[in-house]
Order: C-alpha cells, then structure tokens, then sequence
C-alpha cells in the first residue's frame, strides 16, 4: 500500500541489511534468524531506486545489536557495507558490480587512510 501510493519511504530489509548476521550471536549461536552474514554483493544486489521509485525513498537503515558489535569490529564489519547500502541508495542506481567493487574498495582505501581498519571486500 506504502509504495503503490507514491508515499515516501525509509527502507529496513532484514534479510539485506542485518549487519551483525552471521557473526554469531550473544550464545554463541550463529544459526539466528536473520540469516547468514550480509555480503556487499547481497546488500548492492538490492536496486531499490529502479524497483521502488527514484525520489520516494527517504533513506534506508543498516542494523545491528551490539551483542556481536561494538567498537572493536563495527569498524571493519559496518562501515564497509554501510558505505555500499548509501552508494546504492544516493549513487548511480545502474552500474555493474565490477564497476561498484572499484568503488567500494577506493572507500576501503580511504578508510585505511584515515587510520580505520576495515575488512577486505
């Protein structure tokens, strides 16, 4: 009803962007029931510009519970695919994922550059 009426829209897909699936849980588990960990091509697969509508998405969330995060690894598990969920929401809407992975690795390189530590893509 949201989309079909044009209405603005702040996306939130746990099954893309969950950012602490798949780093195990708060017992250990690592069988939860968000899914397995989040990959930048998972979370760049989503096109939600062409799909849903240019200018009806307000922004988007990319969650995670600090059970499994904190300031130690948000920096090399989050900021990453944060990056790629913000180029897909606010950057070019059609490109190839050779084409997205130069430039999610020149923001990796940029982040190295500012004495941050995130994990290869």
């Amino acid at each position: 009803m949201c989309i079909r009426d044009r209405n603005k829209i702040i996306v939130s897909f746990y099954d893309f962007l969950r950012l602490d699936c798949g780093q195990g849980g708060l017992y250990g588990n690592n069988e939860v029931w968000c899914g397995g960990y989040k990959t930048w091509e998972k979370i760049a697969s989503l096109n939600l510009r062409l799909s849903v509508g240019d200018g009806q998405i307000l922004g988007a969330e990319g969650m995670f519970e600090s059970d499994v995060m904190d300031g130690f690894n948000i920096e090399n598990n989050v900021w990453p695919r944060a990056f790629v969920l913000a180029d897909r929401l606010w950057g070019d809407a059609i490109t190839n994922l050779t084409e997205a992975k130069d430039r999610y690795n020149g923001f990796n390189q940029f982040l190295r550059r500012q004495g941050f530590h995130p994990s290869p893509l």
